[in-house]
């Protein structure tokens, strides 16, 4: 029997009150030609109850024994997809009506060696403002695992999402695509990311070391804007975490490479004031201390 044209993974934890939104936006597209896979990745809620209440053949729930982390989500859900196209679908995230008919048509038009399309999205604040996306940096990585539609062949070749990266996944996953792929940009927005407490809320810790990861693993391969970008996160979590003289070293390094980049000023400068006026600018910007950095 002929599979689905394409596999939608949508991993979550504790997102009960909220994947409703998401998987609505998946029934909602104008290509019913999918199978949704929600892996659910040891969730304590009623995530279970909310899902298989939903009357949708098309759509399958898998369960983790217990928590594993996002990128073993969809690394589950890759192995059990059955189309020879992947689309990823954070819980928190939606889709517009339109976005796999219309990246099934672009990845179709593409040359061959594409093995994934990204197309654009918006910003969704808490107070109902939308912003276009635009990234802080140009390079090879590409985040935001929504908006991709990938060939299945590339993670045969590639592997999954890798399991011990403490955060920043999705940038890691799409530098190994881009050493064996052609990635297609498509400038046409196709899903809303909604910010919220906890996507601005990382853990600094996590950043500091995600950071770290992939500035030793490919500092050699990204352009100097990428490399710039890492160094920037990575001392602003040097900050946060108390490292003071590791994050001037790293912000100091952001500003060699990229000296015309005005945000790098302000934070280096901060830092080079020391921890009370950093911590102090961190209360300006985000109206008390958040967890991650700056």
């Amino acid at each position: 029997m002929r599979g689905p044209a394409v596999s939608v993974v949508l991993p979550t934890y504790n997102r009960a009150w909220r994947i409703g939104r998401a998987i609505r936006s998946v029934e909602n597209q104008t290509c019913g030609d999918v199978e949704l896979i929600v892996v659910d990745d040891g969730s304590t809620d009623d995530t279970e109850r909310v899902v298989t209440a939903i009357p949708d053949p098309r759509i399958r729930y898998v369960r983790h024994s217990k928590r594993r982390g996002g990128s073993a989500a969809r690394n589950t859900g890759i192995e059990l997809a059955r189309a020879g196209l992947i689309a990823f679908l954070d819980s928190d995230d939606e889709w517009l009506p339109d976005k796999l008919l219309h990246q099934l048509a672009v990845i179709r038009r593409a040359d061959s060696d594409v093995g994934l399309v990204y197309s654009d999205f918006l910003r969704v604040h808490a107070d109902g403002r939308e912003v276009r996306h635009r990234p802080v940096a140009r390079g090879i990585s590409i985040g935001y695992p929504s908006r991709w539609l990938a060939r299945r062949e590339v993670f045969a070749v590639v592997g999954g999402f890798d399991v011990d990266m403490p955060a920043m996944q999705d940038t890691e996953m799409s530098i190994r695509i881009q050493q064996a792929f052609s990635l297609h940009h498509d400038p046409v927005v196709v899903m809303k990311y909604h910010v919220t407490s906890e996507s601005v809320s990382r853990s600094a810790g996590n950043i500091l070391l995600a950071a770290d990861a992939l500035i030793k693993r490919y500092a050699h391969v990204v352009t100097k804007d990428e490399l710039a970008h890492w160094y920037l996160l990575l001392g602003k979590a040097c900050m946060a975490e108390g490292a003071v003289n590791r994050a001037r070293r790293s912000l100091l390094l952001a500003a060699t490479l990229r000296p015309f980049e005005p945000r790098h000023y302000g934070v280096l400068l901060a830092c080079l004031l020391g921890p009370a006026a950093y911590s102090y600018i961190r209360r300006r910007k985000h109206g008390s201390a958040p967890k991650g950095p700056l």
